[in-house]
């Protein structure tokens, strides 16, 4: 039996989600975040029952944008730096993932902005993903998950 990956995709915000999945598009666990504690919890019980699985994380790249606020931004730097410290202490090897990267793959993104593009983004979540209840929170980490796996 040839090894796979157990593909763990973040969308790092606080509103943010945690997509694991086989190595396909398989859909292990697709939890929102809670807090990093209860991530951790997660990524260690799909390790336990998948053990020949190899994790490996896609991190979304952010950073803070125009038009944030300080607390807002503050708390977005913390919770990418938890995430990457969880992964450090976990020994899990981390790519980093730029939005525009994985956007690229989604058709139908062209012109649309703010609340018309997140929905143009869970509706195409949900279409790949008919099984799974899409919500804002954790379409972009299913997406990340989507366009990982998709070009292997």
């Amino acid at each position: 039996m040839q090894p796979r990956n157990l593909t763990i995709a973040v969308d790092p915000g606080v509103s943010g989600a945690l997509v694991i999945s086989n190595g396909a598009n398989d859909i292990l666990c697709c939890e929102k975040f809670t807090t990093i504690g209860d991530m951790r919890g997660h990524i260690a019980r799909a390790a336990d029952q998948h053990p020949l699985h190899t994790p490996v994380a896609w991190l979304e790249s952010v950073h803070s944008s125009p038009g944030m606020g300080v607390k807002s931004s503050f708390t977005f730097g913390q919770n990418f730096g938890e995430w990457c410290g969880l992964f450090a202490g976990l020994q899990i090897p981390v790519n980093l993932i730029k939005p525009q990267q994985w956007q690229r793959m989604i058709t139908g993104l062209k012109g649309k902005k703010d609340a018309e593009r997140k929905n143009a983004l869970k509706a195409e979540a949900q279409r790949l993903f008919p099984s799974i209840k899409v919500t804002l929170k954790n379409a972009d980490a299913l997406l990340i998950n989507h366009c990982v796996v998709s070009k292997k």
